[in-house]
């Protein structure tokens, strides 16, 4: 997520100019808010299936080595969706609108499926 951000804060304030980094951070506070969330979500869950796992089962979700690898998440090109959406999540910070992430799950909830192999 780390890599994810700086890349992203990079383009916004490439794309928003010197003059208007406040928007452009802005920007990237849209643009990046909604899949964070998710993924830290996940994080926590991740974490506590560790604490709580059943060692001895056979079943690999239940395996506390079991990581799930949802392709909305590693096969996310974040500068190029920053290039994307730039314009519209720019519209809803200056109109002070909703703007509807499209790099996460609209449901909000780490989909594990489907996997990458």
């Amino acid at each position: 997520m780390a890599i994810e951000d700086a890349a992203v804060v990079a383009t916004c304030l490439e794309l928003c100019g010197k003059k208007n980094m406040p928007v452009g951070l802005r920007v990237v506070e849209k643009l990046r808010q909604k899949r964070v969330s998710v993924v830290e979500a996940a994080s926590i869950k991740a974490m506590e299936r560790q604490f709580d796992a059943n060692w001895d089962t056979d079943q690999a979700h239940g395996k506390p080595t079991y990581d799930p690898r949802p392709a909305w998440l590693l096969r996310h090109d974040c500068v190029r969706h920053t290039y994307d959406e730039h314009e519209s999540a720019a519209l809803a910070v200056a109109s002070r609108s909703e703007y509807i992430p499209t790099n996460a799950p609209l449901n909000g909830v780490y989909d594990e499926i489907p996997e990458l192999a």
